[in-house]
């Protein structure tokens, strides 16, 4: 079973590998209150956490999580043209 998981985990830094600098939709776990819609580019991926660029209102942030946090179901992430990350769930 932990072998399974191993291979999610690498199957999801390499989609995300693929996607760097692309832009995505993603929904990030608000606490108790559901999840937050944003749309932003992937502008960093390293070993560990990968991160998320996004400019709204004249505001600008960058955002970190690790490959894990999808596993999780903590950020779910949309690319523009597929949906690729829906089906490791």
């Amino acid at each position: 079973m932990v072998k399974m998981e191993k291979n999610s985990l690498d199957q999801i830094k390499r989609y995300i590998f693929k996607k760097n600098g692309s832009r995505v939709v993603f929904l990030s776990k608000n606490g108790r209150r559901g999840y937050q819609k944003q749309t932003g580019i992937i502008d960093g991926v390293y070993p560990d956490i990968f991160t998320i660029y996004v400019s709204d209102n004249n505001i600008n942030r960058r955002f970190s999580y690790t490959y894990a946090d999808i596993l999780t179901n903590i950020i779910h992430l949309v690319s523009d043209k597929d949906d690729f990350l829906a089906g490791l769930k």
